[in-house]
């Protein structure tokens, strides 16, 4: 495991009474493996979102079953989390870069001009779901769409990049798998490292 990644069980090994039986037993399992052991992506998720539940539950929010959006995603709030862990500085999220445009990199260093771009929706991209309208409490049946991943999206997103790259910015694009790898906090660090 990487180093966030023994913090997080770590804390959380000292918190089972937090814990469903099933977190319990994950928990109990990594704590048995030890720290050489490297984690799925799927593993290190669930790790991130246990670790998350029990600190919101430490700090008193009561959880609502959808009853207010969420200001940021699992994937940024994961990121976030990676981020702390390995005690970075100087990086601001949603940070706007641009004077006249309303473009904001999901991380940045604005000292170093180095931003991160998250590419979330990869996965979800095109496959189908169901959603309940509020109104009539009837079903329907969608396409979920990742903008980045329409050609208006791409095409956007080329242009805030090209922008980006010609104000000395340099932007690290991580999907989501390397976020949850840790793959990505390991990437940002290196590039600080060598001054990117």
């Amino acid at each position: 495991m990487i180093e966030f990644e023994q913090a997080m069980v770590k804390a959380l090994g000292a918190r089972k009474d937090k814990l469903s039986f099933k977190e319990h037993v994950f928990i109990s399992d990594l704590i048995k493996m030890g720290d050489d052991y490297t984690l799925s992506v799927d593993q290190a998720s669930y790790l991130t979102a246990i670790h998350q539940k029990v600190m919101r539950k430490e700090r008193g929010e009561v959880e609502k079953a959808s009853t207010k959006k969420p200001t940021k995603s699992q994937l940024e709030a994961t990121f976030e989390l990676h981020l702390k862990a390995t005690k970075l500085t100087g990086w601001v999220p949603e940070y706007r870069f641009h004077d006249t445009r309303r473009w904001r990199f999901d991380f940045a260093f604005p000292e170093l001009k180095i931003a991160v771009e998250l590419e979330g929706g990869l996965y979800s991209h095109g496959k189908k779901r169901v959603i309940r309208d509020k109104r009539t409490g009837l079903s329907k049946t969608v396409e979920q769409k990742s903008r980045h991943l329409t050609p208006k999206g791409f095409e956007d997103d080329c242009r805030k990049y090209g922008e980006a790259a010609i104000m000395g910015w340099r932007v690290i694009r991580v999907p989501a798998g390397l976020v949850y790898s840790g793959e990505a906090i390991t990437m940002i660090e290196r590039a600080i490292e060598n001054g990117c």
